[in-house]
């Protein structure tokens, strides 16, 4: 069973300076949304994490160049005013047929210092009976989206497995840990929902590789060719029994398997986020991913611009156009 995203409204956010909707429903899967640069794409995802931020307190920061609010609603005040605004996500678990709502807004204030957000923390709602009820924020974050689990559920195209650059070996090691808590952090919420449990540690090492292996397999490297050494996986060729040095494009599959296969070992699987999709990908690279997520039984939620999806046959749920 898996966590879905619903839907995520954004208010003076970013480059929205408007109220904005995304509605994913019961969109199949992968859920793609396109855009050129600056129409908003990380926007959507960072405003996403922003209302994730469970058990952070009320606070007032001065971001000087960098604010929540949009940058043209501001030079429209004058100084002393605010700007206020927020970010909304409907998700529904599946395991349970269960609404949850996360709310989380903001005031900005113009000075001559610069801007100023004043944050607000992140409340929770449960639907019930066609109606919402408070509940515990952090206590909904860890049953649906554990902290511990997001450098492997929103990844962008220069992060190896969603926990170091691209550049370096993937620690296997490293996924294994943050995986593990990830998976405690989400099951003890949700046993006190009565919903799932978590799979002991000692278990998730060879079950995570032998996942890592069904996503990965390619035919040039044979069958279960994905190995960890010293900590770190890497690939070896069956035939001739000796590591392989992984070109971009595989590199970058086999981190996105890494990651997939981890958030498939959670209690109940969060939605997958996906900055710049496919990154070094070429087309065939990217085929593959795209019938692995369309397999998948949980939701995925792909954000780049329509050059990555266009020799794909896979039809955007969302193009988004400059402000």
């Amino acid at each position: 069973m898996s966590i879905r995203i619903e839907s995520v409204r954004l208010e003076n956010v970013g480059r929205f300076d408007t109220e904005y909707q995304l509605t994913f429903g019961d969109a199949s899967n992968p859920a793609v949304v396109v855009g050129g640069t600056d129409t908003g794409k990380t926007t959507i995802i960072n405003a996403i994490q922003f209302c994730l931020g469970g058990g952070v307190q009320s606070q007032t920061s001065s971001l000087n160049s960098s604010t929540l609010a949009p940058v043209n609603v501001l030079d429209q005040r004058s100084f002393g005013e605010t700007v206020h605004g927020g970010v909304a996500v409907t998700m529904t678990d599946t395991a349970s047929d269960t609404r949850y709502r996360l709310t989380r807004g903001f005031q900005t204030t113009k000075t001559r210092d610069g801007p100023e957000d004043a944050i607000q923390p992140v409340r929770g709602g449960k639907e019930e009976n066609e109606t919402w009820v408070s509940t515990d924020s952090e206590q909904i974050i860890n049953a649906v989206y554990p902290p511990d689990a997001r450098p492997f559920l929103i990844l962008n195209s220069t992060i190896t497995a969603g926990i170091q650059p691209q550049d370096r070996e993937i620690d296997f090691d490293r996924l294994v840990d943050r995986l593990h808590r990830a998976a405690v952090s989400q099951a003890n919420a949700r046993a006190e929902l009565s919903l799932s449990s978590a799979m002991p540690e000692h278990q998730l090492r060879d079950v995570l590789l032998n996942k890592i292996n069904d996503l990965f397999f390619v035919e040039k490297f044979g069958r279960d060719p994905v190995e960890v050494d010293d900590g770190s996986l890497i690939v070896v060729d069956t035939e001739y029994n000796f590591p392989v040095k992984l070109a971009a494009g595989d590199k970058a599959v086999l981190s996105r398997c890494a990651a997939l296969a981890a958030a498939e070992l959670l209690p109940e699987t969060p939605p997958l986020l996906t900055d710049s999709t496919f990154g070094y990908l070429d087309l065939n690279g990217r085929e593959n991913m795209i019938t692995i997520l369309e397999q998948s039984k949980w939701q995925s939620i792909l954000f780049g611009v329509p050059t990555e999806f266009a020799d794909l046959d896979i039809t955007p749920h969302y193009e988004l156009s400059n402000p």
